[in-house]
């Protein structure tokens, strides 16, 4: 005896993978049984753990399970959770990344602005050592190894907050990076959500 097969609901309310309408709790633990065996699986991996099982009284036959299958369409409500399984998978090491990676840019940013304000320290004594040894000293005491000393120091110090600066922007850009990212995810599982309607 060939039965029609089953409309099976598949919406925001209830996934394809649940328990549908008229389906029996002994049915769906069948369905589920065939389900947790993943991608792979098989109605005769299905019948083989379904036999193990002591809480099942008596366990069913391969054309049974067929049955089953057929009428209540259980490769293609199998397959509906795969591809959402992976989606989530995805979106989910997907979020695993981008939180990896904003907390590494805060660290970085932080240390960034520790530096900065170092140096920023660093160059304010070294202009007021300069001003300094600049005002006790006479022009004669100028000569031009000393001036050219004072000028690579500062021009030193010049050079480091110019490379802090353009690493600062750096971090700025792999904001801006993390952000597109951000977006991309979104469509992508907005996509996803309207693939399910």
């Amino acid at each position: 005896m060939t039965t029609e097969p089953i409309a099976i609901e598949h919406s925001s309310e209830l996934k394809a993978w649940e328990q549908q309408q008229n389906e029996t709790s002994l049915l769906f633990t069948y369905f589920r049984y065939f389900l947790d065996l993943g991608p792979q699986r098989s109605l005769g991996e299905a019948q083989k753990v379904l036999l193990k099982d002591e809480q099942i009284m008596r366990g069913p036959s391969l054309a049974t399970l067929r049955q089953h299958a057929n009428e209540w369409r259980w490769q293609y409500r199998a397959d509906l959770y795969d591809r959402w399984d992976l989606a989530n998978q995805a979106r989910l090491k997907a979020e695993q990344r981008r939180e990896e990676m904003r907390i590494g840019l805060e660290e970085y940013a932080k240390f960034q602005g520790q530096m900065g304000r170092g140096l920023s320290a660093l160059a304010a004594k070294v202009l007021t050592k300069t001003q300094g040894a600049i005002d006790r000293s006479n022009d004669h005491e100028w000569d031009l190894d000393k001036a050219t000393r004072f000028m690579s120091i500062l021009n030193q110090t010049a050079t480091t907050a110019s490379g802090l600066w353009s690493d600062s922007l750096g971090v700025e850009k792999l904001n801006q990076q993390l952000a597109e990212m951000d977006a991309a995810v979104s469509e992508e599982s907005a996509n996803i959500e309207a693939d399910k309607e």
